[in-house]
């Protein structure tokens, strides 16, 4: 299992300049990893503990999952998407992930 940390949040001011000025539009984060030959008989899940906000994930240019809560985990089995023949040198799998603020109060999870 491979564990990386994506950001956090998306702050492009000071938490003392808050009152509604802070950034709240869309925002991608984007994360690569590599799949060796010993993964070819196993499966590829994908954990997200919360991604806050309307999300669409993607992996390998095909959108695979869209979530409306930021409040519960997600786990998506991802395997049927890696491409093991087609990969490049480096052999990685690109993960996008884009997400917006959604209507407060809008909890439900796909």
């Amino acid at each position: 299992m491979e564990r990386c940390k994506p950001p956090d949040g998306l702050e492009l001011l000071p938490l003392a300049a808050s009152g509604g000025v802070n950034y709240q539009g869309p925002a991608w984060y984007r994360k690569q990893f590599n799949l060796n030959e010993t993964m070819r008989s196993k499966k590829v899940i994908l954990h997200f503990e919360g991604i806050m906000g309307k999300s669409k994930i993607w992996v390998n240019g095909a959108m695979i999952k869209e979530n409306f809560s930021g409040y519960y985990p997600i786990h998506i089995d991802v395997t049927e998407y890696v491409d093991f023949k087609n990969q490049t040198q480096s052999q990685f799998v690109p993960i996008i992930v884009m997400t917006k603020p959604t209507l407060q109060g809008n909890h439900k999870s796909n």
